[in-house]
């Protein structure tokens, strides 16, 4: 009687996870801009290092966090 119980447990497990549809891999999408951005946000250029952000205060806390950032460096927005 149990290996019935369990034998009907399994191919109902196994009806179930046919029956119901797939989802997506990645339900987080966000498109990224024509230009090749990361999804929509400027470039940063720190001296050859490019940092994606929306803010200079937000690109100079990205720099730092990689590495790329040391006083007196030089930066600007190309993107």
């Amino acid at each position: 009687m149990k290996k019935q119980h369990a034998l009907l447990a399994l191919l109902g497990a196994m009806i179930y996870r046919d029956a119901r549809p797939a989802l997506p891999k990645d339900t987080t999408y966000r498109p990224k801009s024509e230009t090749g951005g990361r999804y929509n946000l400027p470039k940063w250029d720190f001296e050859g290092n490019i940092i994606f952000a929306r803010n200079e205060k937000e690109a100079i806390k990205r720099a730092k966090k990689r590495g790329h950032w040391r006083d007196g460096m030089t930066y600007k927005q190309i993107g």
